[in-house]
């Protein structure tokens, strides 16, 4: 494989690198790559549920859960604010739509007054435009 790492490093030296650009496969073979996170509205995560029921593999290429219950979470407006965040690919952008209307169903976390603690799920439809 290429190093990508050789070829910033020659780049910053302004050396000719052996990096071609032409073998990346940048459209990842025809499937469609999206990063969804889930964002807490700020304050104390008390209950976290339904993450242990996300299929690892296919799909779904990473799943992260950035805090434990018990955790406080500032409002600042920044990506300290993301609870989960998932990598999703696939051939068919309707498949991915199909696992981020399961994870928003699934995947919940909730403040110390059993009140949601995420920011509200918007309509995945909206990628399709």
């Amino acid at each position: 494989g290429q190093s990508h790492l050789e070829f910033m490093v020659d780049t910053a030296l302004g050396v000719q690198s052996g990096y071609d650009i032409n073998r990346e496969d940048v459209f990842l073979g025809g499937k469609t790559c999206i990063n969804f996170s889930m964002v807490a509205k700020g304050g104390t995560i008390a209950r976290i549920e339904g993450f242990e029921k996300v299929p690892r593999g296919g799909v779904v290429v990473s799943a992260e859960q950035r805090y434990q219950p018990g955790a406080y979470i500032a409002k600042d407006g920044t990506p300290k604010q993301i609870v989960f965040q998932f990598i999703l690919c696939h051939e068919d952008i309707n498949v991915i739509l199909d696992t981020i209307r399961f994870l928003q169903e699934t995947v919940k976390a909730y403040d110390p007054e059993g009140e949601p603690a995420l920011l509200d799920c918007f309509d995945v439809n909206r990628l399709l435009l």
